[in-house]
């Protein structure tokens, strides 16, 4: 009878293995396209400055900034109540995936003299004040922002105190309930300054 030495072809076994797994992790390591594309071998896109390089359906492209500067600045704009739509055209190619209204009563070459007032896709209602926008639509070419207009309640620009804060100084009636735009230039809540920025 023949008598076969298990232990040590266990260890037999374990040395081809380890053998095998050191020999692959040099092939890898000296040629990653063993198993893929090097990255000498993609097909990168040539993003501007600041773009980020993102993975899309269709491999690699230029996604959106990579760092936090808006990709459109519309810088300020002097806007009045009855604008109706005031159109910011930002020729990115396509829809921004964030859009930030800042509101401003008066301007000094490019900068605000005034609060800043940050708003949403939709201005605020607290009868009878209405601090503009109605809504503001977006599209691959333009960024538009819908003004409601007439009596002079509906402003292009405005924000909110406490009786704490005291009385306003505009608009020149004295305010509503609050409601201010204090500093304003002309001290008319109905005119002021829009500034727009996007983001792809």
């Amino acid at each position: 009878m023949v008598k076969i030495d298990i232990s040590n072809r266990t260890f037999i076994l374990i040395g081809v293995l380890l053998v095998i797994v050191i020999f692959g992790g040099i092939v890898i390591a000296g040629n990653p396209a063993v198993f893929g594309h090097g990255l000498d071998q993609v097909n990168m896109p040539a993003c501007a400055v600041g773009e980020a390089l993102v993975k899309n359906s269709t491999g690699w492209g230029c996604g959106g900034s990579a760092s936090n500067n808006p990709d459109y600045d519309s810088e300020w704009v002097y806007v009045t109540s009855t604008a109706g739509v005031k159109d910011f055209t930002h020729s990115l190619g396509v829809v921004p995936q964030q859009v930030v209204l800042m509101e401003c009563g008066a301007i000094s070459g490019t900068t605000c003299t005034t609060k800043i007032v940050y708003m949403g896709a939709k201005g605020y209602s607290d009868d009878p004040i209405f601090v503009n926008p109605v809504l503001m639509t977006v599209d691959s070419s333009k960024i538009s922002v819908h003004i409601y207009g007439g009596l002079g309640d509906k402003w292009v620009w405005g924000y909110w105190m406490p009786p704490s804060a005291g009385a306003a100084s505009c608009p020149s009636t004295g305010g509503y309930y609050g409601w201010r735009c204090d500093g304003d230039a002309d001290c008319d809540c109905t005119t002021g300054y829009y500034k727009i920025l996007a983001w792809k």
